[in-house]
C-alpha cells in the first residue's frame, strides 16, 4: 500500500486508435458448430473503478480489421480516490 500502479498495457487510455492503447480484436462467442457471433450488446459493459489511471472501452463492430473490439490501458499511477 502506498506505492504507486504499475501502467496497464502501453501505458496510454483508450482512444479507439489501435496502434496505441493494448486491444482485443475479433471478439467473439463460438457456437457448437463452429460458428463465430459477434458479442451481444446487453452481455457487455466496460467499467473501471480506477478510472484515474485505467480504463476499458468497448467498441462493437469495427470493420473488418478489427471486428468486435476492445482497447484497455492507462498510466498508473496515484489511484487513491
Amino acid at each position: 500500500m502506498g506505492a504507486p500502479s504499475p501502467p496497464m498495457g502501453s501505458g496510454l487510455f483508450p482512444d479507439n486508435i489501435f496502434t496505441r492503447a493494448c486491444y482485443f480484436k475479433n471478439v467473439a462467442y463460438r457456437n457448437k458448430f463452429g460458428q463465430d457471433f459477434g458479442p451481444p450488446q446487453f452481455l457487455i459493459k466496460a467499467f473501471s473503478d480506477k478510472p484515474r489511471c485505467y480504463l476499458a472501452e468497448y467498441y462493437g463492430d469495427e470493420d473488418k480489421l478489427v471486428g468486435y473490439s476492445l482497447q484497455f490501458g492507462g498510466p498508473g499511477g496515484e489511484c487513491v480516490d
